[in-house]
């Protein structure tokens, strides 16, 4: 869908061409359309509406085989919209080797995954997500993540950008993968442009991937300190990852942090959701199960199957999202197989109207304290679906979304006996034509991408002034 002007809102201006005398902004990230994936939407939807608030963006991401399903590339459109690909390494077959030498060990030495599993408290699948054999690779050679074998070609490209068009202002990068951050400390001394760090997700101080030596640690926190000093601005995608931010970083840092929510785009969610009339009770998961354990919600299910013997014959729950062998040994496990239907990776259109027809979305954190932070950012477009969700995790900025907003149930992860209430609660009010409580549209108004973009844009400017008084 091609970017347009509008005239209805006051902040926003006509759209332009490049050179017409607007800053343009630079932007530097591995994930962009038409690759797929919950990561590239929030950047694509930014710079979709970037140029309705004056600013051009020239986008700056590897050259990356055509998917199977193309991924919003109608969201990001010329000519205010200019995306350079650079080359970038294969590591495919490389990735593939690693993996069947991990596995080959674990199955010579099945004691291995337990060994490797000790450290903190962690979710579930501590030995495979931990580290990938790769990622362990890279990290064990000083490296930040597989990412940094794309960073020289991504700062040559950053530095040809610059000089081929004096207008760029400003300089984002979004992570992760972290690589881009550390590869663009580089494009920074050498540009000196002010620079906006977007954290998606924590970098150091994850439990989920925790540093291989003490060595790795301290050198990562170092690198990650490096980061913050020399950023001008820094995004976060939640008030407790902000928090962190500031409490690892350099003196300074909290003056430099902004939050910058996830969110949905209103032109995917033109109007209200009908009401679905198949006679199926469907609970969808859109999006990837990476690390996130459903150990509490199928006991959960199965109890609320043997309370409600017409559950049996109306429910469906729909996994939309890569293929997750240990959730789908989850369903064998309590006998829910015959309930399960996986469809695998679709596009973002056809994701939202599943959302749309779902009468339930569930949303699953890590069930770890650590990961109270953690913001999934399908949460905002379930929220504009205008369907009751059942969020579990710990308690933490998810929590606190779900109930502020009275989108539906937050519960932990392990409580099993609350989610199968919830979910009796549901089915009843399911049988009786009604509807649980869901975000009311005019509350989250104010996460809808256009509005999200005309923040940053704010920040933007504000940037850029600040850097030119200081120099």
């Amino acid at each position: 869908m091609a970017v347009r002007a509008t005239e209805s809102d006051g902040p926003e201006r006509t759209r332009g061409r490049p050179g017409d005398d607007r800053p343009t902004l630079l932007v530097l990230t591995q994930r962009f359309p038409p690759t797929p994936g919950g990561g590239v939407i929030r950047i694509a939807k930014l710079v979709k509406y970037l140029p309705r608030f004056g600013w051009d963006v020239e986008v700056v991401t590897p050259r990356a085989p055509a998917p199977e399903h193309p991924f919003l590339e109608g969201d990001v459109v010329e000519p205010a919209i200019r995306v350079t690909r650079t080359f970038a390494a294969d590591l495919q077959p490389a990735r593939r080797l690693l993996s069947d030498l991990k596995s080959a060990l674990l199955a010579w030495m099945p004691d291995a995954a337990s060994a490797a599993g000790a450290g903190p408290p962690a979710p579930a699948r501590p030995f495979q997500r931990r580290y990938s054999p790769f990622l362990s690779l890279f990290r064990g050679l000083g490296l930040v993540d597989d990412g940094a074998a794309w960073t020289p070609w991504m700062t040559a490209a950053a530095l040809a950008a610059v000089r081929r068009r004096p207008s760029i202002a400003c300089m984002l990068t979004t992570s992760p993968p972290f690589s881009v951050a550390a590869g663009a400390l580089a494009a920074k001394f050498l540009t000196r442009l002010p620079w906006i760090v977007d954290y998606r997700d924590m970098w150091t101080g994850d439990p989920y991937l925790p540093s291989l030596t003490r060595w790795h640690a301290r050198a990562e926190r170092a690198l990650e300190a490096r980061v913050l000093g020399a950023a001008d601005r820094v995004l976060a995608t939640s008030g407790l990852l902000a928090g962190h931010l500031e409490s690892i970083g350099p003196t300074g840092t909290a003056g430099k942090l902004t939050v910058l929510p996830n969110g949905f785009d209103e032109e995917d969610f033109p109007d209200e959701a009908p009401a679905p009339s198949d006679g199926t009770f469907r609970i969808l998961h859109a999006g990837s199960l990476y690390g996130r354990s459903l150990a509490g919600f199928c006991p959960a299910l199965r109890r609320a199957l043997e309370a409600h013997p017409r559950l049996a014959t109306a429910l469906e729950v729909v996994l939309l999202g890569p293929k997750d062998a240990e959730a789908e040994a989850e369903f064998a496990r309590h006998a829910l197989t015959p309930w399960l239907r996986t469809l695998g990776a679709r596009d973002h259109g056809e994701t939202v109207r599943r959302m749309r027809e779902a009468d339930l979305l569930l949303s699953v954190q890590v069930n770890h304290p650590g990961y109270a932070w953690a913001v999934p950012g399908k949460l905002f477009e379930y929220f504009a679906a205008g369907r009751p969700v059942l969020a579990l995790g710990p308690a933490g900025d998810q929590d606190a979304l779900v109930r502020g907003l009275a989108a539906g149930c937050s519960l932990r992860g392990e409580d099993v006996e609350g989610i199968s209430g919830a979910l009796r609660r549901h089915f009843e009010a399911f049988l009786a034509g009604g509807r649980m409580p869901r975000a009311p549209r005019e509350a989250v108004r104010g996460f809808s991408r256009r509005e999200l973009a005309g923040r940053l844009a704010d920040v933007l400017r504000e940037t850029v002034a600040r850097s030119a008084r200081r120099t």
